[in-house]
């Protein structure tokens, strides 16, 4: 309905609300494929234990597994900002 809305869904909520009900995250996140950003700025060994990392393992296995597409994958974890930045 609003094409203009987008979400980042980095933080901690991100990943709770995806890992609740999976199923449901896997059709929410291939619908709404371009308006989704996943980024981070965490790239230390140290902080791996961070729980804003889990939602990059809970996309990386999604698409993995064929439960999102590597189009969506891609959109969301780096194509979109590289669009919104005017990179793309």
């Amino acid at each position: 309905k609003y094409k203009n809305l987008t979400a980042d869904i980095t933080a901690g909520s991100g990943y709770n609300a995806m890992a609740r009900d999976p199923e449901f995250a896997y059709k929410f996140l291939e619908e709404f494929q371009d308006q989704l950003y996943y980024g981070t700025d965490i790239c230390s060994p140290v902080n791996r234990t961070n729980p804003m990392l889990k939602l990059a393992a809970f996309l990386d296995e999604a698409m993995e597994q064929g439960k999102i597409s590597y189009e969506a994958y891609e959109k969301i974890s780096r194509g979109n900002a590289l669009r919104l930045l005017g990179k793309a």
